[in-house]
């Protein structure tokens, strides 16, 4: 599996052939095998869990005390589908043997990298 993780770009492209062996040659398989992959990372962000299945870090107590958190109906703890804008343009692409994951549009792909990163190069919240 390979990552891509950069402000313009964030995806994870994985070798079906290695993940799914001969049954990689069926398009059935590989069609139903990238609209699992897509349900299982939507389910369990939308549960508040990470890739490795711990809960996501909590808000501090002054941001769910904040104008901003009541505003914007944010819950506790945190699930990242705030709009659910996100999540949403993630798509599959499959190709020379391949299942590429990746967001659709630019915001979309800001908000990936700063979920990824820790908002690394953000002028105010680094590593926060």
């Amino acid at each position: 599996m390979k990552l891509k993780l950069s402000e313009s770009e964030v995806s994870q492209t994985i070798d079906l052939e290695k993940t799914l062996g001969a049954a990689s040659e069926i398009p059935a398989v590989t069609e139903a095998f990238s609209q699992a992959v897509l349900d299982h990372i939507r389910e369990r962000t939308e549960s508040g869990r990470d890739v490795n299945g711990k809960l996501f870090s909590p808000y501090s107590k002054a941001y769910k005390e904040s104008l901003a958190f009541n505003v914007f109906g944010k819950s506790n703890p945190p699930n990242m589908t705030l709009t659910g804008d996100m999540l949403s343009t993630m798509f599959a692409d499959e190709s020379n043997g391949k299942l590429k994951l990746s967001f659709d549009g630019p915001d979309n792909n800001i908000k990936a990298y700063a979920h990824q990163t820790g908002f690394k190069n953000h002028p105010t919240l680094e590593g926060k």
